[in-house]
């Protein structure tokens, strides 16, 4: 797994550069611009998940034939959601005169911020399938250092500067859609002979985005944009870099995966690696958070900002156990064990969005936080030993 090596680093070093201007960033944006960006991630989260149909994730593994005209295809999805949504919230809030919270009143943000991510996803599945690793953690790189320099303009803002960081990929997928001999081929055929991935893996994706982003939409309803605000923050600083870590893992396991399809004893060692290095990390993490936590990012934020010991715990056990679990499911698209996959996903949305507002209430945030780590921990425990049954089976 040397290119996950590469392709981390290039996360650790971009998003190292974000956690450096953290305490600067604290002082110029107050909790609730921060709990905008969050909900504007959620939005992102989502669109990295399905802006591209899916086909993203047939790229790494297809052939050179295939490959082209996969990225014209997500290339074309993620402009067409892109516009659906924007017109789509248009309409609500200018016909309509819907309310919605910042930045959902921006249509053209919103619908900037799906058409990019889609891009990228588009470009990096590409890259993987050509082993450029140092193109994939140049991309992650460049987008964390160019979040944070944007970022310190406050007249440019928190969200447009996570937005227009997108960018930092389009240099790649310029180098991804140069046509090459031998790659023609017309995009229905290539559409139809890739279906699965939008007709079996889309719906699934769909719900485990959601059902993930509803604790950040149900913060921000029941709580008020300040409490979500000190959720993302913290989670932010305490798990997202595990997490981005871990989605680097995910997007380099596709490939070597699908070069272990035939060998499982070697694929199921490969997992047992990356998840034993991973949990290892958060333990890691989890202990500092415990310790010394509480005065380090008081010391580092500020007064504004919540950051006692047991909201920090709570966090930071939810995050953590979705980054060390999360990425290993990519050995589920490998396997075309799609049906598992959707399983697992569905239980999760449906309890999500069952639970979650229901709990919130009646308790305070940090009743919910308690719920909220303890669900995470056990479907994700439940998602591994799905994962592990697949490699078996």
């Amino acid at each position: 797994m040397k290119g996950a090596g590469v392709v981390a680093l290039g996360t650790a070093i971009g998003q190292g550069v974000v956690l450096l201007a953290t305490p600067y960033f604290a002082r110029i944006y107050t909790p609730a611009q921060f709990g905008q960006l969050a909900l504007l991630a959620s939005i992102s989260n989502i669109a990295a998940a399905v802006g591209c149909l899916r086909y993203d994730l047939a790229i790494p593994g297809s052939d050179q034939r295939d490959a082209r005209p996969l990225v014209v295809l997500c290339t074309l999805a993620s402009a067409g959601i892109a516009l659906a949504t924007a017109f789509g919230l248009t309409a609500l809030t200018g016909f309509v005169q819907l309310r919605v919270p910042a930045p959902f009143d921006s249509p053209l943000m919103i619908g900037a911020c799906i058409l990019l991510v889609g891009l990228q996803q588009a470009a990096l599945g590409h890259a993987i399938r050509r082993r450029a690793y140092k193109s994939v953690a140049g991309v992650r790189l460049l987008q964390g250092v160019s979040f944070t320099a944007m970022a310190a303009l406050p007249m440019l803002g928190l969200v447009w500067s996570h937005v227009l960081s997108f960018v930092a990929a389009l240099p790649v997928l310029r180098q991804s859609l140069r046509r090459n001999s031998g790659e023609e081929q017309r995009l229905g055929v290539v559409a139809l002979s890739h279906r699965e991935f939008p007709l079996q893996s889309l719906p699934g994706a769909v719900l485990d985005v959601v059902g993930f982003s509803v604790c950040v939409w149900v913060l921000t309803g029941a709580y008020g944009n300040t409490e979500a605000g000190h959720f993302s923050q913290v989670q932010r600083i305490v798990g997202a870099p595990l997490m981005l870590v871990g989605i680097s893992i995910g997007q380099v396991l596709l490939r070597h995966s699908a070069d272990l399809v035939d060998d499982r004893p070697a694929l199921r060692s490969l997992l047992l690696r990356i998840l034993k290095s991973l949990g290892l990390i958060a333990a890691m993490t989890l202990a500092s958070v415990s310790l010394a936590g509480e005065p380090v990012l008081h010391s580092l934020l500020g007064a504004q900002w919540r950051v006692d010991t047991e909201f920090l715990v709570l966090v930071a056990i939810a995050v953590l156990v979705r980054a060390c679990v999360s990425p290993l499911s990519a050995v589920l698209v490998t396997l075309r064990r799609f049906d598992l996959g959707l399983a697992w996903q569905f239980a999760y949305f449906v309890s999500a969005l069952a639970l979650m507002p229901l709990i919130a209430s009646s308790v305070g945030s940090t009743g919910f936080l308690r719920f909220y780590a303890l669900h995470e921990c056990l479907f994700y425990f439940a998602y591994l030993a799905i994962i592990n049954f697949a490699i078996k089976n």
